[in-house]
């Protein structure tokens, strides 16, 4: 048998193994090249970066907008002071409310004004009184998103020109009436409801009333100082009191319009005065008593017969502001009111015409007090200042500017040679012969009346805070202070 090739002689297994095609490995792909920011390690960086970067610039942005919105707010207040404006209900850098009344103030400074003031912060209110301005101003009344509330009183406006800027602002109240008159001497700090705002001395100093906001009379008596009675004499705040010159009987003028006669022995009612048709800021009596003056927000003054049971009264005098307080020279007669106006009016109580007019004061006038024996006349103002007036002529005699803010009442002691005036900085007494201030007491914060009592030897103030503060008028030491029923954080020292 002849030999077979030697290929026929592999087995099957390794003939098929051969006849498999043989894989070639495939080439490997050249590494891709990834650019930096696109690498694991860096993406995470890269993109904080972004976020830090956006973060950093809406925090420049939000900073500077920030910035610039205190920047016209603070550059508002400045034109507001500088047109003689006020302002109310000023917290947390925020401000309610503005008050605008000069003369000066035409179109062209209103649209000034306005400009500044769509940047007030918090602005709920307007107020535009006695401003010559007219209805080409219409058009100027736009923004304010927050403004809840716009008065525009005697102004040169037609009701047409008053109708363009309702409909410029129909989120707005617009109105033509007089406004409310602003915070009541107090308007730069929180005034509570039990906030004391008038004090009345009886004429041998034994006894005193204290009034409070939510309508309350507080009877004193210096024997115990611990133990008031308390009546409620007002449906709300107890703006006046005082003692008739017989001691027997005391007035008082509430937020009620109404004016209330009580009997100092018994301490009952004795008769209620109506006439006013706004809050009752002041009163005093005639020298004989017989005759009862009052004024208020209604900007007029009334004479009330207190011989006639009906107790008739009739309008005496009256200013273009409200009347925050009177005083009765019990040597003529003559009654002196303090204005909103800035003016003091002098008047005889025989006709309704002005025996003069005193103008020095540039603010508010919210308190006057007479000593008669000296011929004096002593006023409180707005504008921080304390003046001195001649009885005989109305002559200025001194300026006392002790008050680095607004001064808000005046009190001579029984001798004319002491003289207190309060204000935004406490309460100051004066040595009336050398104008040179005797003491200062800063306890009281707002003290928005002052009388002498006790033979002089007290003087007592009353603050917004309801305290009644006692101080000794040789050392000007605090004797005590007494917290009425309601004061805030209340205590007695």
């Amino acid at each position: 048998m002849e030999d077979q090739p030697v290929e026929e002689q592999k087995s099957g297994d390794e003939q098929a193994a051969q006849e498999q095609p043989v894989e070639t490995p495939a080439a490997e792909a050249p590494p891709v090249k990834r650019r930096w920011w696109r690498r694991p390690r860096l993406r995470f960086s890269a993109r904080t970066l972004f976020i830090l970067f956006t973060l950093l610039c809406i925090g420049i942005g939000w900073g500077s907008l920030h910035f610039y919105r205190n920047y016209r707010h603070d550059q508002a207040m400045i034109a507001i002071r500088e047109a003689g404006g006020r302002v109310a209900g000023e917290k947390d850098g925020k401000v309610a409310r503005v008050y605008l009344r000069n003369p000066d103030i035409g179109n062209t400074k209103l649209v000034e004004l306005l400009g500044h003031l769509r940047y007030v912060r918090g602005l709920e209110e307007i107020d535009l009184v006695f401003l010559p301005i007219t209805d080409e101003v219409a058009e100027q009344f736009y923004g304010f998103p927050n403004l809840k509330r716009l008065y525009v009183h005697r102004t040169g406006l037609s009701p047409e020109g008053v109708e363009r800027i309702a409909r410029s602002l129909p989120h707005v109240e617009v109105k033509i009436d007089r406004p409310d008159p602003v915070a009541t001497g107090l308007a730069n700090t929180t005034i509570y409801n039990h906030a004391i705002m008038s004090l009345a001395v009886n004429t041998d100093g034994t006894e005193f009333v204290t009034g409070s906001g939510d309508g309350t009379l507080r009877w004193w008596s210096v024997d115990n100082l611990m133990e008031p009675l308390v009546t409620k004499a007002h449906k709300t705040w107890t703006f006046a009191a005082a003692y008739h010159p017989d001691g027997k009987r005391l007035a008082t003028g509430g937020g009620d319009n109404t004016i209330r006669l009580w009997d100092t022995e018994t301490h009952e009612q004795l008769a209620e005065l109506n006439g006013h048709d706004d809050d009752l800021h002041a009163l005093g009596f005639s020298p004989d008593g017989a005759t009862l003056y009052s004024a208020g927000d209604d900007r007029t003054l009334r004479r009330w017969d207190l011989s006639d049971p009906e107790y008739p009264s009739e309008i005496i005098g009256e200013h273009d502001e409200q009347i925050p307080c009177l005083a009765v020279d019990r040597t003529t007669g003559d009654i002196l009111t303090g204005s909103r106006d800035e003016t003091i009016g002098w008047w005889n109580p025989q006709t309704p015409e002005r025996r003069r007019t005193l103008t020095e004061h540039s603010g508010d006038v919210m308190s006057v007090a007479i000593d008669e024996p000296s011929g004096r006349l002593a006023s409180a103002s707005y504008d921080g200042k304390v003046r001195l007036w001649s009885l005989d002529d109305g002559q200025p005699l001194e300026v006392l500017n002790g008050h680095p803010g607004r001064a808000f009442h005046v009190a001579f002691d029984s001798t004319g040679k002491m003289l207190a005036s309060s204000g935004e900085d406490g309460v100051r007494v004066w040595d009336v012969e050398t104008n040179r201030p005797l003491f200062t007491y800063t306890g009281g914060k707002y003290v928005a009346t002052v009388a002498f009592a006790n033979d002089d030897q007290w003087l007592v103030a009353a603050d917004a805070e309801g305290f009644v503060h006692v101080v000794d008028t040789l050392s000007g030491t605090l004797y005590r202070k007494i917290a009425t029923a309601r004061a805030h954080g209340a205590g007695t020292h």
